[in-house]
């Protein structure tokens, strides 16, 4: 059977040139079963993973007072006692001394923050006397092929646009991403995504084809010759730390007792006064040891420069707390470190915690 299909084409507009062509096609006959194959591999929709998933996506409102700081994303993963549980992230919220969170009806509730971390940018809020009306499944990404299908729901630019939704692949797996947050410059290990995360999407899901929620999504590279490469906290890598931040506990992470310097950041060095031997392309200068801290006792020193983290090259200040972080209080790490030109490994004992706000 045929099927007889009109179309007009308009083909190109010629920006160099003056005029603009155009081409209109004639009555072309289209076998019947192309048109059948072409549904077939068409996509599929992703309209019932949204539907499944989207009331349990919010707005948050940051506030100083009663003026709007700060607005991102967050979304229902707990509903116990009468209570709702959400994750966003802590740039969101960090700054604000009350938070109230609203929902796809434009219903406002007052939200208490019971947990937040700045090392993984992630915060835990809490709602009473509210009825969630769904929540959100965990996925794992770690478990998807790059190229396979995902999306996002978010408030970009705030209350005006609430809700929306934009889709793209997962691009990459484990990308290391530096950031400033805070006064800290922090490392994350993340997901990649060319879906569209703008401001406001912050703390928002990164969502698989199933309606699963497999990342938070928290950066994206802005530059003008770039589009597309979004980043997002995977789940499998925080589900301990959210128990911890819902329980308002603080996550233990070991203290060394150092304040150190990118020994490759020539601009850093001269500002502190300090002449290495030679430049460094990568690895940390210690400025301080805190006396009688684990770095100390292990016999770090002043001026020690760090290349190595247990066999790994510390790239950045950034990335030797990232590794410092993912070590429990108890364990010991290996540094290969040079000192006075010559380079020798020493061994530390972590057993000092970490205090944050």
């Amino acid at each position: 059977m045929r099927k007889i299909i009109t179309s007009l084409i308009i083909v190109a507009a010629f920006l160099a040139g003056a005029y603009t062509t155009v081409y209109l096609v004639d009555t072309i006959e289209v076998e019947k079963e192309i048109i059948e194959k072409r549904e077939i591999i068409g996509e599929e929709s992703i309209a019932p993973a949204v539907a499944s998933i989207y009331d349990a996506v919010v707005l948050i409102e940051t506030k100083q007072g009663n003026s709007v700081i700060n607005s991102g994303t967050g979304f229902f993963y707990k509903y116990e006692d009468e209570k709702g549980y959400l994750i966003t992230n802590y740039h969101v919220i960090a700054q604000g001394d009350n938070v109230t969170v609203v929902t796809n009806e434009e219903e406002e509730i007052e939200a208490e923050v019971i947990g937040k971390d700045i090392f993984t940018d992630l915060a835990v809020l809490r709602v009473e006397d509210f009825e969630v009306p769904t929540v959100v499944t965990f996925g794992e990404g770690s478990k998807m092929a790059i190229g396979e299908r995902v999306f996002t729901i978010g408030s970009p630019l705030g209350r005006q646009y609430m809700g929306t939704v934009t889709k793209g692949v997962l691009s990459a797996h484990n990308r290391r991403v530096e950031t400033n947050l805070g006064n800290q410059r922090v490392l994350f290990e993340v997901l990649q995504t060319d879906a569209a995360i703008n401001p406001g999407n912050s703390g928002g899901p990164l969502v698989n084809q199933d309606g699963e929620v497999i990342g938070i999504n928290s950066m994206k590279i802005v530059q003008e010759t770039i589009e597309g490469i979004g980043f997002a906290i995977p789940v499998e890598s925080v589900k301990n730390i959210i128990n911890q931040l819902e329980k308002g506990e603080e996550n233990k992470r070991p203290f060394l007792g150092i304040a150190m310097l990118d020994a490759s950041d020539q601009a850093a060095l001269f500002a502190h006064r300090i002449a290495l031997p030679r430049n460094y392309q990568y690895g940390v200068v210690i400025l301080e040891v805190e006396e009688e801290s684990d770095a100390d006792i292990g016999g770090l020193e002043e001026m020690d420069v760090v290349l190595e983290f247990n066999e790994e090259i510390v790239k950045s200040s950034a990335h030797f707390r990232f590794l410092l972080y993912q070590q429990v209080i108890g364990d010991e790490i290996n540094l290969k470190i040079e000192r006075d030109q010559e380079v020798k490994e020493i061994t530390i004992k972590l057993e000092s915690q970490l205090k944050t706000d």
